[in-house]
């Protein structure tokens, strides 16, 4: 029995200098359950507990938001370890919550446009921005995913998910910076933003809008109703209704953003 706890104290030692030394970015989901569980139940291999949980749940962030009922129904979980991730997961629910410091709450469609206004350094078009929402409208995570005009492959959409599942993002707006005179969606953008949308859903996640930009002039596919509806809940609906709340009544193609504070993206 010494042995063995000798075994699993290096175990977990290793784990934990490969989390300083690497960072969570190249752990997989059943070691950061393992990572967490150590906190729990000591002097234990915590290994299958934390696949049992993956497969019960389905996905780490599942296992965050389980309540703690759910927990103990779960082989090998005791009351202590069901109550500590359920804590840790309220934490990053928390964390979520909370705005960024810097950054404006983009409540409504303009002040995302704002927002990307009072960048540092404007992306060189063409490429595709990402900006992952919590479910108070804060940013959590922006990147660009695409340098192309053909932002939609599969592989840079993944990224997009990937980036969506570890922030716990409730909506996504993308931003395709163009440079083409005439701002039309082409029949690529509006299959891409469909099979994009259907994707999202697997994250429980709305895609909110397509903003495209050129210049000082931007087109919305959200007010020209080009963004599939999957989600008709009444919340949701106050959402979609709240982002287009300061958009002009009506615009086109060529329609120029006025800033509060001027300037072109």
């Amino acid at each position: 029995m010494e042995k063995r706890n000798e075994l699993h104290g290096g175990h977990r030692e290793r784990l934990r200098q490969r989390l300083i030394a690497e960072g969570v970015d190249n752990f997989e989901p059943h070691e950061l359950l393992e990572f967490l569980l150590y906190y729990a139940i000591p002097r234990q291999n915590v290994n299958l507990l934390a696949h049992e949980l993956l497969n019960y749940f389905g996905n780490f962030r599942n296992v965050l938001s389980a309540e703690f009922q759910e927990l103990i129904q779960v082989k090998g979980m005791g009351k202590h370890a069901a109550t500590w991730l359920n804590l840790v997961g309220r934490c990053v629910d928390i964390c979520g919550q909370i705005e960024p410091k810097g950054f404006l709450n983009m409540s409504t469609g303009m002040r995302v446009i704002e927002s990307i206004n009072h960048m540092d350094a404007p992306p060189a078009a063409p490429c595709l921005m990402q900006l992952c929402l919590n479910h108070q409208y804060g940013l959590l995570y922006r990147r660009i995913l695409s340098s192309s005009r053909n932002w939609g492959k599969s592989e840079l959409l993944r990224e997009g998910i990937r980036d969506v599942f570890s922030t716990g993002a409730r909506f996504v707006i993308l931003i395709l910076f163009s440079n083409d005179e005439n701002l039309v969606p082409t029949e690529y953008d509006l299959q891409k933003v469909q099979d994009y949308a259907y994707a999202l859903t697997t994250a429980d996640c709305i895609l909110l809008e397509l903003l495209m930009i050129q210049g000082n002039r931007f087109y919305s596919l959200h007010q020209n109703q080009q963004i599939p509806d999957l989600k008709s809940d009444k919340r949701t609906q106050r959402i979609r209704e709240e982002y287009l709340s300061d958009f002009p009544a009506e615009t086109d193609r060529n329609t120029d953003l006025n800033y509060p504070q001027g300037g072109e993206t």
